[in-house]
């Protein structure tokens, strides 16, 4: 089982490592296609599923 422990751990890392740049790519994102398409969807929120 000490393995299994680690490789959760790694991976919760990984995940701490990228959220922040994820989150930025996310933002980026969204602001350029709400700057495309005003008024498609919700500038201030997710970015709809069918869209990525």
């Amino acid at each position: 089982m000490g393995d299994f422990e680690q490789f959760e751990d790694t991976i919760g890392q990984i995940l701490r490592d990228v959220m922040p740049l994820y989150e930025q790519l996310h933002a980026y994102a969204r602001g350029r296609l709400c700057e495309i398409y005003p008024n498609r969807f919700n500038c201030n929120g997710p970015i709809p599923s069918h869209i990525l």
